[in-house]
């Protein structure tokens, strides 16, 4: 047992130093970088899953000699690659030997292995669909059949190149997201997502419904530096969600308000979701112009968020915080330094730094706060709580580089064997020339393959498979990227599989299906802004600034009418015909388009009216 913790604890923080040190000042070739870093992350994983647990939830002995085994392994193939290198890249390429085939069969086991620890058996399955189709691709139907592969060719592609496990995938995790996933695991140890929390209560704390408010702002905020709604939904809703149930909230909905927020804080800029930087990289373009294109998406999707909690609020009587209950402002003041590390990575971005560059000073400055933050306590406590942030991001990353690799099996085989192109063409088939119809399937393909998979892993898989087919149906191409992203991170809040939603629920202390269900329904707005954003691509801020406007104003509108059908309840209580008055009507501000605006315009101002008119009335009869 101690074997395992002393292993994991220096492959996990060597790793994440690896990349602080060696990556940001490219002390190595790309060629050596690559499996150094897979191969610790992923004896990193078979350190951290223990293959097999007695009833006590220790590993067994002799899971213990097969973990050791695999952590060798992990290294072997690093090793194989590092001595072979030169002749893997000058003297043989593309005529691999047998023990190229051996090392990329032991290469591909090890990582569906680690993957199948770190998030179960949807990954595994997925790959191994993909690895028959490229050995067996005559067995296909003829729209997407193959000659098929021989095993060498295979495993040397996975393996041998930089189209498969070290692929783009596991490139930008090596180069983009580690360095951002240790500045936000550094950050909160030293105090910052306390601080997060506070700011949240002094903003907007007051406001009707200030204590979900207080989730949305707070978990937005946690999000942008730690991209993964999970781990955000643990970190905030720890705080939040006990608050909102003490101050009323049903514990169903206070679990649905941290949920929602929590889930879109993979979109918040500037420091979005692991899946942002492989956007920028698959374009070819600046990830801040991901980032700036995330803006409008992102604040529609938490404007919905604050719209639903409002009138919740209202319908349930809930009052803001009293100033008693919120922290002083001076005390704000007095730890405004940790927002300095994020002001710096936001204008490093603006003034086209690299990410990389941006991510290691972002790590230094917030690495000095969190030392200087145990200072009192001596500078052991300081260093200590330093490497305690270090590790959180490697636990975090054990998880992450599984996936990115195992990813990085399934672009392998979609790239060797032509399948991309050739599947956009059978749903290009499929739609005719109903962009709508096609946005609607890979809707649905994002949300059931986001039912097993995070986030990330389900982009990797569509942009390869159906984003060509969105390009070549015209949709502009960072919409499409941003559709499937978009639609990957809904699948946290979308039932069966929530999970997101049964991270909350655990808190809360209610049914998970509850909680995803009730997110569901009050999230229904969010899962119509990404259709608005790829008919309107100003949204995306892409264009002049102006054309922007209205669809933003009537899709905040709409947003907001969608979400008092839902809740039933406006100036007071809903009947039934001013439900769906305010639904229908919210949906066709949504469309922004004129004659859908006249009419979902009509409709509202319909609703308004017949408010306006009975409130009065309401209000004596209450009296």
């Amino acid at each position: 047992m101690k074997w395992r913790k002393i292993a994991g604890l220096l492959f996990g923080i060597g790793g994440v130093l690896y990349v602080i040190v060696v990556v940001t000042f490219n002390l190595m070739i790309l060629e050596l970088q690559l499996p150094i870093f897979t191969s610790l992350f992923l004896a990193l994983a078979f350190c951290r899953y223990p293959v097999v647990k007695s009833s006590d939830g220790r590993p067994k002995r002799w899971g213990e000699a097969i973990d050791l085994a695999l952590v060798f392994l992990s290294f072997i193939i690093c090793w194989y690659q590092i001595t072979n290198y030169k002749a893997l890249i000058f003297i043989r390429p593309g005529m691999p030997n047998v023990a190229d085939t051996v090392m990329g069969l032991i290469a591909i086991i090890l990582v569906l292995e680690a993957v199948r620890r770190a998030t179960g058996w949807v990954l595994v399955v997925i790959s191994a669909f993909f690895l028959f189709y490229a050995f067996f691709g005559y067995l296909f139907p003829p729209l997407i059949a193959h000659r098929g592969y021989e095993l060498g060719r295979v495993a040397s592609t996975i393996y041998l190149t930089k189209g498969g496990i070290y692929g783009t995938p596991i490139q930008v995790m090596l180069q983009y997201v580690t360095l951002f996933v240790s500045f936000g695991a550094i950050l909160e140890v030293s105090g910052g997502a306390q601080f997060l929390i506070d700011l949240a209560k002094v903003v907007v704390g007051r406001i009707t419904g200030g204590l979900g408010m207080i989730a949305v702002v707070a978990s937005s905020l946690m999000g942008m530096i730690s991209g993964s709604a999970v781990a955000n939904v643990a970190t905030t809703g720890c705080v939040t969600i006990p608050a909102m149930k003490k101050g009323g909230y049903e514990p169903h909905f206070a679990g649905t308000v941290e949920t929602l927020a929590s889930t879109g804080g993979q979109l918040v800029p500037p420091i979005m979701g692991a899946a942002a930087f492989l956007i920028a990289d698959a374009l070819g373009i600046p990830y801040l112009k991901v980032a700036i294109a995330a803006i409008i998406p992102s604040l529609l999707y938490y404007f919905a968020c604050f719209a639903a909690i409002y009138l919740y609020a209202r319908h349930h009587g809930l009052q803001g915080e009293k100033g008693e209950n919120l922290p002083k402002i001076n005390t704000i003041i007095l730890r405004i330094y940790y927002l300095i590390p994020v002001i710096v990575i936001i204008l490093l971005l603006i003034k086209g730094f690299s990410p990389t560059l941006a991510g290691f000073l972002g790590v230094l400055i917030t690495g000095v706060i969190c030392f200087l933050s145990k200072w009192k306590e001596g500078p052991v406590a300081g260093l200590v709580n330093l490497f305690r942030g270090l590790e959180n991001a490697s636990r975090e990353l054990s998880s992450l580089i599984p996936i990115s690799a195992t990813a990085g099996i399934v672009v392998g085989v979609i790239t060797l064997t032509g399948l991309g192109p050739r599947l956009g063409s059978v749903l290009v088939t499929i739609a005719g020339d109903q962009v709508f119809l096609l946005l609607v399937l890979v809707a649905i393909v994002a949300l059931i393959m986001g039912m097993g998979m995070p986030t990330t892993a389900v982009y990797i898989v569509l942009a390869a498979l159906v984003v060509p087919a969105l390009v070549q149906m015209k949709v502009n191409a960072l919409a499409a990227h941003l559709f499937v992203f978009y639609y990957g991170m809904l699948s946290m809040i979308t039932p069966p599989v929530a999970l997101a939603a049964y991270a909350a629920a655990a808190i809360a202390q209610c049914p998970p299906n509850k909680v995803g269900w009730t997110a569901f329904k009050v999230g229904i707005p969010l899962y119509v802004i990404p259709f608005v954003f790829i008919r309107y691509p100003a949204l995306l801020l892409q264009e002049p600034l102006r054309e922007a406007i209205w669809p933003t104003i009537a899709g905040a509108i709409g947003v907001f009418f969608i979400a008092a059908g839902l809740e039933g309840y406006l100036a007071q209580k809903l009947v039934i015909w001013k439900r769906v008055f305010a639904l229908i009507g919210g949906i066709l501000l949504l469309d922004a388009g004129l004659i859908t605006d006249i009419i979902g315009g009509i409709l509202i101002i319909v609703v308004l009216a017949s408010e306006f008119m009975e409130t009065p009335r309401a209000l004596v009869v209450k009296k």
